[in-house]
């Protein structure tokens, strides 16, 4: 994987997707608490976290 024209290690990728679904995660908590915002957050934190458990 590239990155900025820089190759990237499997390593670096791992950390790279693993922070990125916990930044999700972190987003999804802060929508609002209302049948709409849950609806959103479920669907937003499955396709956020996807990447990093694959």
């Amino acid at each position: 994987m590239i990155w900025n024209g820089v190759p990237m290690t499997n390593q670096e990728l791992k950390e790279r997707t693993m922070d990125f679904a916990v930044r999700v995660l972190t987003m999804v908590d802060a929508l609002p608490k209302t049948t709409a915002g849950k609806t959103v957050g479920n669907q937003i934190a499955r396709s956020g976290t996807s990447v990093a458990a694959n």
